[in-house]
């Protein structure tokens, strides 16, 4: 018999039964399921042999897997709580059916928390139904869903005392908010100036995760932990938390679980599997999407230099004089017709340029009056503003129209970022401006942006496109 029994305070789950219990070809299988291959293997195990052997150490061999099955001084295996779903699939693979012991140490605590914030539409009961049900789970849902709502609402129905992680001020503010308006209580805060634990805690997961690194430093026990912006569990700092946290239901929340690392399974194993996937294009055609009409300006030919990336990028994008009058050319035309016009930037370089010649106001990290900035953007006051810090979760309803300005090519980030001109207000539609960059490195971004558009908005960029 395989038993799957919890670490008492950790959340993690031993396998007790005696290696020798264990086939060779399960363990083999297992080993596989519950790793990950590192990017560019050949160049991280050079570099790592290298590296030890400079410091007169004999490399072992690797293969350039990250495991998270891993064996205690006792030779048990063990992995993390978020895996279990996974080793349970495997066993049951091999006719094993595993007697489980799954125990968690739970407040029994009742928090005094009441809902009182909208109905939820149909996929986010879905979604709710399906998260509540799994105890410990990764919900996709597009950018402007209400995620939040979502969230939100587990918490305030399972009224347990809750941990919530976000990584930026604006995220932070943002939920403090939504605590206030949508339910009963206001949050506790943690963060480099406030360290306060309470019935619910919102915490900075940068401020957390350096007061958790201290020994004599220990949480209280939270029977929920929530991760915003899920797709950053990977990350040392979120990782962490979520892995000296033991609560009993986690919960993540993300519009997209694919990462461009490769550490996808890093997500699961911190919080759980994936239970809910909803597309941008699903939401666009039942209405609780804007819908987004995609516009490629094509770049004019220009003087490109450099030969590494970062001096490409540079002259391509942030110094390039023909593409930055295009978008500034279009977001004078788009807020004369009325819109709320973002323009993301992803160098603070590129932001000071593009506001010293359009006089719209750039709001970036040391911005200092920035909340207030991003206030009057909010109520419409400024209809124009440029940016690096509304790329994820930050609610502004009103934007009617976005200017991808900083190029790249990632998938997460480029979905992100559309996502802040769809959710849903009193606009049919969002204007979605991207550039058809030149040169070296920028031609294959673009088309790695366009290719990101196809596969989350399909016949809504084709449409754009033939028009």
């Amino acid at each position: 018999m395989i038993r799957l029994r919890k670490s008492p305070g950790y959340p993690f789950v031993f396998i007790n039964t005696p290696v020798s219990g264990l086939p060779e070809l399960f363990i083999r299988t297992l080993d596989l399921e519950t790793s990950y291959l590192v990017q560019n293997p050949d160049r991280v195990i050079a570099a790592r042999n290298a590296k030890l052997i400079k410091q007169g150490i004999k490399p072992e061999p690797w293969d350039g897997r990250i495991r998270l099955l891993k064996q205690s001084k006792q030779g048990n295996y063990y992995f993390p709580v978020g895996l279990l779903q996974t080793v349970i699939k495997t066993l049951k693979w091999y006719g094993v059916e595993p007697e489980l012991d799954i125990r968690f140490n739970e407040t029994e605590q009742e928090i005094p928390i009441e809902w009182r914030g909208p109905s939820l539409r149909d996929y986010q009961v879905d979604a709710f139904i399906r998260a509540k049900s799994s105890e410990r789970c990764i919900t996709q849902l597009p950018t402007g869903s209400g995620k939040s709502l979502l969230a939100l609402k587990l918490i305030t129905t399972l009224k347990k005392p809750t941990l919530l992680v976000v990584h930026t001020k604006e995220l932070f503010n943002q939920w403090v908010e939504n605590f206030e308006k949508y339910t009963t209580i206001t949050p506790s805060k943690f963060n480099d100036k406030t360290k306060e634990f309470g019935f619910v805690t919102i915490a900075m997961v940068q401020s957390l995760d350096k007061w958790l690194q201290k020994k004599e430093n220990k949480p209280p026990l939270f029977d929920v932990l929530v991760l915003d912006e899920a797709h950053h569990t990977p990350a040392n700092t979120f990782y962490n938390v979520a892995m000296k946290c033991d609560a009993r239901y986690r919960f993540g929340l993300t519009a997209t679980t694919k990462r461009e690392d490769g550490t996808d399974l890093l997500m699961v194993a911190g919080l759980g599997p994936i239970v809910t996937q909803v597309k941008p294009e699903d939401l666009v055609k039942c209405g609780s999407l804007s819908q987004p009409k995609f516009e490629f300006l094509s770049v004019p030919p220009t003087m490109i230099y450099g030969n590494t990336y970062q001096e490409i990028y540079k002259s391509g994008i942030v110094l390039n004089t023909e593409r930055n009058a295009l978008i500034i050319q279009r977001s004078k035309q788009l807020a004369a017709e009325g819109r709320q016009v973002y323009i993301h930037v992803e160098h603070i370089m590129h932001g000071k340029l593009l506001a010293d010649i359009s006089g719209f106001p750039f709001v970036y990290s040391a911005t200092k009056n920035r909340s207030d900035i991003i206030d009057g953007f909010r109520s419409g006051d400024v209809p124009v503003l440029i940016s690096t810090l509304l790329g994820e979760g930050v609610d502004i309803p009103n934007i009617s129209a976005i200017i991808m300005a900083g190029g790249r090519k990632t998938e997460i980030g480029t979905i992100q970022k559309v996502g802040r001109a769809l959710r849903p207000s009193d606009k049919s539609d969002a204007i979605v401006v991207d550039f058809l960059d030149k040169g070296k490195y920028l031609s294959i971004h673009a088309v790695n942006r366009y290719h990101a558009y196809i596969k989350f908005f399909g016949e809504y960029v084709l449409e754009s496109v033939q028009k």
